[in-house]
């Protein structure tokens, strides 16, 4: 009988963190069938031999496919599609942890909304031990880069069959490949629906250099995915707009001087900060100007 859910995880060098994201996976509390497929994109690490020594110990077989022949998370997830069973498919990536109920409040969700994607909720996690008590958003309840709502590509459902219509995800694409998918999700008139229940903490650098460096290339590619929509309707920012986007960097900065690990906010502001910065320098780079 084929499962009735396939979780895909692409990985690369990440047998650091792989141990939190299948523990977590252990705990899952969904009861129908389902499979875990980890694609690997061309570990060297030992990333292979964590997976498979979880092996029994998740509510469902696990398979660890290779998807090594071109990098990138698209190329590991679209082998992932292929060699799926599943009704439904579910990504959560290597680095990242997800709650109990995460699979079970996807497909819940999927089944009551009618809808044929499901965005999971997510705090900011730092990698420290015990819970995360950060506050709880989802990238699908506002419009990404002033145009569509986006999910993230690790923390999502999808039907098989809409995300086989619509080819997976551009392979072409460096990063930013998740709000491209979602981006012609809704273009080609599929519906997404939010769950506040299916949380994944998501792993972000530890030092605010590091988070900054981490959102400058998202910004930075930013730039480039809106140039491959250049059709889309524009917005013309205000300056209130623009100064509430960055009213946090100011108060942070002063944080930064004194130390270089700092709280949930400061950590954030490096984040607003980092891509504010990518979206500058990639508007010069790419000559499509978004800020």
């Amino acid at each position: 009988m084929n499962p009735v859910v396939s979780c895909i995880t692409p990985f690369f060098n990440a047998a650091p963190w792989l141990p939190d994201q299948l523990e977590s996976m252990s705990r899952q509390a969904f009861r129908e069938p389902c499979e875990f497929l980890y694609c690997d994109n061309g570990a060297t690490d030992g990333s292979r031999d964590v997976i498979a020594s979880w092996q029994g110990r998740l509510p469902g077989p696990v398979r660890i496919v290779t998807a090594s022949d071109r990098k990138g998370p698209a190329h590991a997830r679209n082998v992932g599609l292929r060699e799926a069973r599943g009704e439904y498919l579910v990504f959560c990536d290597a680095d990242d942890r997800v709650n109990p109920d995460w699979m079970d409040a996807m497909v819940a969700e999927a089944r009551a909304s009618g809808t044929e994607f499901v965005s999971g909720s997510h705090r900011l996690w730092d990698g420290s031990p015990g819970p995360c008590l950060a506050r709880v958003t989802n990238a699908a309840r506002g419009k990404q880069l002033d145009y569509l709502p986006m999910m993230q590509g690790g923390n999502m459902l999808g039907r098989t069959e809409a995300i086989r219509a619509l080819g997976g995800w551009s392979e072409d694409m460096i990063t930013g490949e998740d709000v491209d998918f979602s981006w012609r999700a809704q273009r080609a008139g599929y519906r997404i629906a939010c769950s506040d229940r299916a949380i994944m903490e998501y792993r972000t650098r530890r030092r605010l250099h590091g988070t900054f460096r981490q959102f400058f290339r998202y910004g930075y590619y930013d730039i480039l995915l809106l140039k491959k929509y250049s059709n889309r309707p524009r917005v013309r920012k205000t300056l209130r707009r623009h100064w509430e986007e960055i009213r946090p960097i100011p108060a942070a900065l002063l944080h930064v001087l004194q130390r270089r690990e700092g709280p949930e906010e400061v950590l954030w502001a490096a984040q607003i900060a980092g891509k504010k910065a990518g979206h500058l320098i990639g508007s010069l780079r790419f000559g499509h100007f978004y800020l």
